[in-house]
């Protein structure tokens, strides 16, 4: 079953129970109210006094001492929460490892060729490589160890779509490589 499809339904499931217990919910605190009211007319009618207000106070709190209004709108509150974080969590990023190669252009002429391989769990990149070939000529090594260093730890963690790098390590060429084949990555990944 295409996950999508699966989460799509726990929705609709959850919802449904999320609908039912707002309205079990208030049809008990509404009960109550009533059972409230009528107790209370009773004790004023026993004590000969219509007019008068009862004795005792009625009680509608629950054992934490809210009332039951308040209760209501804490559970439907967390109910809402709860649907919107399965809303949220549908995937839109199939879980492997995808690998993409990405050539890109040297001011002096030259190009540089990077493989870049890419985990993916849960939209989310558990991991990433990357293997540089090309024309290391003026340096350009110790500027894609500098990008692969600052890269990473913005990279690993983070949600696929989250990720937009800019000049990383100092390495604006390096950079737009790797965001060209993170573009592709995604392409290869969706659902």
């Amino acid at each position: 079953m295409n996950k999508k499809i699966l989460i799509t339904v726990i929705f609709a499931a959850l919802a449904a129970v999320a609908s039912y217990l707002i309205l079990t919910n208030e049809s008990t605190v509404n009960a109550n109210d009533e059972q409230i009211q009528a107790a209370g007319d009773t004790e004023s009618v026993n004590n000969g006094a219509a007019d008068e207000p009862a004795n005792e106070e009625t009680d509608n709190s629950d054992d934490s001492g809210t009332s039951n209004e308040v209760s209501t709108e804490i559970r439907e509150e967390e109910i809402t929460e709860n649907v919107n974080d399965v809303v949220t969590a549908q995937l839109d990023y199939k879980d492997g490892t995808y690998t993409t190669e990405e050539t890109y252009a040297l001011p002096n002429g030259g190009s540089h060729h990077m493989d870049i391989t890419m985990v993916i769990e849960n939209d989310t990149v558990t991991d990433v490589r990357m293997v540089f070939d090309g024309d290391v000529s003026g340096g350009s090594t110790a500027i894609q160890e500098r990008f692969t260093t600052a890269m990473q730890p913005m990279v690993v963690g983070a949600n696929l779509d989250s990720i937009s790098l800019s000049r990383t390590g100092g390495a604006s060429l390096t950079t737009a490589g790797f965001n060209k084949a993170l573009a592709e990555i995604k392409v290869k990944a969706q659902i």
